[in-house]
């Protein structure tokens, strides 16, 4: 029969010495409350990083919302500044016209005869070169005749019939600046006027002073505001008539904007001078950002204020936002598939590690309880000492063999030499120093225990010591072993 063997139940089994009886120690082959340890670790791993995943979406949509805002803020700053520049520029424009035409009134003699007429043209013809926006000055009776004009071929025409013509002498006041609505003119150009009234001695209508703006020069003004493509910018008389656009898309003359719910329709109702929204601008089809701004110097009266609006399209306003939209979220899910993947992997390779170590585990108890059994079947004892701390350890077959309990002699004290025979401790000691200092390639000696034997039964011991193994770079020892050889009577 052999010395050990391993049963069915994960036992380890051996014969006792001289045959005299069997020791076996069983082991644990599966370990159930292990597994679920590891599994309730690996759920917990996969909780905590969704967890960490979750928040970190969390974090990555307030600072994309964040940007968002901004981007939002700073878009409207920018157009409402715009449509200020604009505002200042046209209220100094129109209240050099208005003084203009306020100049040219209080020069006319109450009857405009020939003479008059040709003084009143020169001078008219001056301020119209001298006057940025205005393409020409007319001077007009109450019967709505051209009696002087900047330009020779229009003294004579009939402007009765125009809406403009008609409107102010409704209600006409001398320190009041009117403003028609905007109309399309002979040549198919959307033009606008801007008047004075010339009053009587009792102060009744007594005919206009007008100045008509050049569309081409507001084009200019409203287009060097516009730092995008996108962008357009409009000129819109309160009533919502269209008499001005500049951007990528044409827009039909006398376009009306004050369309029931517009955002034009919602600036005039506010009351404010100032207004933004986002919506579908007056000046485009797209949805847009765009700011409204009423024309309404504070020191002209006017009839009816002029309107700015400037926008920009919400596509190409939040493009790079949404390039940068995408860039997260595809960082994001690479980051988040990359730590998942890690995780799976990390716990993979460590589930291989766990199963190897279990198993060297496994194989270094049945390892250990083999030599046990082979040690008790044999009747040997063992020992080691770790040479740092000078702390021994002795199995209870060792501890038998010389006549002590399990636990009665000393592991850190000096025991071992005590029981030497004097005769013998030198040359043990000495060997046992040739060994570690590694001028031998083993200890072995054989020597006498220093206790009263009778002649008969006096026992030797004999130590047999392997090479040294050094285990560890800072706490190690050196492991021996010594067996009782014999029983045999010293001579």
């Amino acid at each position: 029969m052999p010395l050990w063997h391993r049963d069915n139940y994960g036992g380890a089994c051996g014969r006792r010495g001289g045959g005299h009886g069997v020791g076996c120690a069983l082991l644990r082959m599966n370990t159930p409350p292990l597994h679920h340890s590891r599994r309730k670790r690996s759920h917990r791993e996969w909780l905590a990083l969704l967890l960490v995943l979750v928040a970190a979406a969390g974090l990555l949509g307030a600072m994309l919302w964040h940007d968002h805002r901004i981007t939002s803020a700073t878009e409207r700053d920018r157009l409402e500044v715009q449509a200020r520049v604009v505002d200042e520029y046209l209220e100094q424009l129109l209240g050099g016209v208005s003084n203009a035409l306020q100049g040219v009134r209080d020069e006319l003699p109450s009857g405009v005869g020939p003479d008059v007429q040709d003084r009143a043209g020169r001078r008219l013809k001056v301020l119209t070169e001298a006057m940025p926006g205005v393409r020409f000055i007319s001077v007009v009776d109450a019967n709505g005749v051209i009696r002087a004009n900047s330009i020779d071929d229009l003294v004579g025409e009939e402007r009765s019939e125009r809406e403009f013509f008609q409107s102010v002498p409704v209600r006409p006041e001398a320190d009041r600046l009117y403003i028609s609505e905007p109309y399309l003119g002979n040549r198919g150009v959307t033009s606008l006027l801007v008047a004075r009234a010339m009053l009587d001695a009792e102060g009744r209508f007594d005919g206009l002073v007008y100045a008509k703006l050049d569309p081409d020069f507001f084009s200019v003004v409203l287009r060097s505001v516009l730092y995008a493509d996108d962008m357009h910018s409009a000129l819109v008389s309160q009533s919502g008539r269209l008499f001005l656009y500049v951007g990528e898309e044409a827009q039909a003359p006398n376009l009306n904007l004050n369309r029931p719910g517009s955002e034009f329709e919602q600036h005039l109702r506010s009351g404010s001078i100032s207004n933004f929204y986002r919506g579908q601008a007056a000046a485009s089809e797209t949805e847009s950002l765009m700011a409204l701004r009423t024309i309404q110097p504070a020191r002209l009266k006017v009839d009816r204020p002029l309107v700015i609006e400037v926008s920009r399209t919400v596509e190409a306003t939040y493009q790079p936002w949404y390039q940068r939209l995408f860039l997260a979220l595809i960082l994001y899910v690479l980051l988040s598939a990359g730590a998942l993947a890690g995780l799976y992997v990390f716990q993979r390779q460590r589930h291989v590690r766990e199963r190897e170590t279990i198993e060297q585990d496994k194989e270094r108890r049945a390892n250990a309880e083999r030599l046990e059994l082979a040690l008790g079947g044999a009747e040997l004892g063992l020992w080691d000492r770790h040479f740092v701390t000078n702390v021994r350890t002795y199995n209870a077959r060792w501890s038998q063999m010389l006549g002590y309990a399990p636990g009665e002699i000393d592991p850190s004290g000096t025991m071992w030499q005590e029981m030497l025979h004097p005769d013998d401790l030198a040359a043990a000691t000495e060997a046992l120093g040739a060994h570690v200092r590694g001028e031998t390639p083993i200890f072995e000696s054989e020597h006498r225990r220093a206790v009263a034997w009778s002649s008969a039964t006096r026992p030797a011991c004999r130590c047999a010591w392997s090479a040294p193994t050094w285990t560890s770079p800072s706490a190690s020892g050196w492991k021996r072993a010594c067996a009782r050889a014999s029983s045999a009577s010293a001579a």
